[in-house]
């Protein structure tokens, strides 16, 4: 038997999930930063938008905006036991604060949070 039908065999094509059972399967994902530590992630009221608050070795707190996102816009399939999306930087690099409180306060006033975050 060759190489690509072992492979084929292994890995399974199924249907993509709908949108909304994808946004369950990725709610808690990809939590993880080089040498920090995750504080807190606070999810968009649909879960498709987050922020991350990270603590550095060296004690410096970043926050990130995270938009959850397909690998693959234009198919209609994946692998099974595969995530088919992941969380892609919002925008910036995370701005770096002394504490928790001030990246809450900041991340607080800024437009995607007043938009997704919090009910009008």
């Amino acid at each position: 038997m060759s190489l690509f039908k072992k492979l084929s065999k292994r890995r399974k094509i199924v249907p993509l999930p709908p949108w909304e059972e994808i946004v369950e399967m990725m709610y808690g994902k990809n939590n993880s930063y080089n040498h920090c530590e995750v504080v807190d992630v606070i999810y968009s009221l649909d879960k498709t938008k987050r922020y991350v608050i990270v603590k550095s070795e060296e004690g410096f707190i970043k926050c990130f905006y995270e938009v959850l996102k397909l690998y693959d816009d234009d198919t209609e399939t994946m692998y099974e036991g595969e995530l088919p999306a992941c969380w892609w930087n919002g925008g910036g690099n995370g701005s770096i604060y002394d504490s928790k409180e001030a990246a809450m306060r900041e991340m607080k006033a800024e437009p995607n949070y007043k938009n997704y975050f919090v009910q009008a």
